[in-house]
């Protein structure tokens, strides 16, 4: 990620990339003016990370973690498809030591009390809104396979997985065929104001 964002950004003498912990940046305090979580802070501790921020951010300064909520929003049928998936991911997870064992995940709708709690901010506030896009069968699948949980049950040659996977392809490939149509993200966007 941080090659193509260099690659990306090449010829801008402003912008910096580091490979750090979210709770141990070795940046300076007071340097930041914002601080955002890209559908990531279910994955950092949030105790250790908010400290972090509050370190590094600037009074005034802000801290933004969002997410959008899975699936996206499109057809009722696709919803139920990838729930059912979903479920044999969490099960395949919570039963395979090599799955379960390697990682942590933090509850994401916990994360504006975390913030909260934290009493490191002087506002805190959810805010809630969505962005429609054109989708198709072969996007809405990648999406699904792009998934943490999933990819660690693919890349850990689980077998047991395959049926559900290829049930979920057809049954969307099935539903949508070749047409085109919008899918809703829905975002939630929780900030904290130093």
């Amino acid at each position: 990620m941080i090659k193509i964002a260099k690659e990306k950004s090449s010829g801008l003498d402003n912008v910096t990339f580091i490979s750090s912990f979210s709770d141990n940046t070795g940046l300076d305090n007071s340097c930041a003016d914002v601080i955002t979580c890209s559908q990531s802070f279910h994955w950092m501790n949030p105790e250790t990370t908010i400290n972090e921020v509050s370190r590094i951010l600037k009074k005034g300064g802000v801290f933004a973690v969002y997410d959008y909520d899975w699936p996206p929003v499109c057809n009722w049928k696709t919803e139920l498809e990838f729930n059912k998936l979903s479920e044999k991911v969490k099960g395949i997870e919570s039963t395979h030591p090599e799955i379960k064992d390697s990682f942590v995940r933090w509850d994401k709708d916990k994360h504006l009390i975390n913030i909260k709690n934290s009493g490191k901010f002087r506002y805190i506030r959810e805010i809630v809104f969505l962005n429609s896009e054109d989708c198709d069968a072969k996007r809405l699948i990648g999406l699904a396979l792009s998934r943490g949980g999933l990819q660690a049950i693919i890349k850990a040659n689980i077998s047991e997985i395959k049926p559900y996977l290829t049930a979920y392809e057809e049954k969307i490939l099935d539903i949508f065929g070749d047409v085109e149509f919008k899918i809703d993200f829905c975002y939630r966007m929780r900030i904290g104001i130093k």
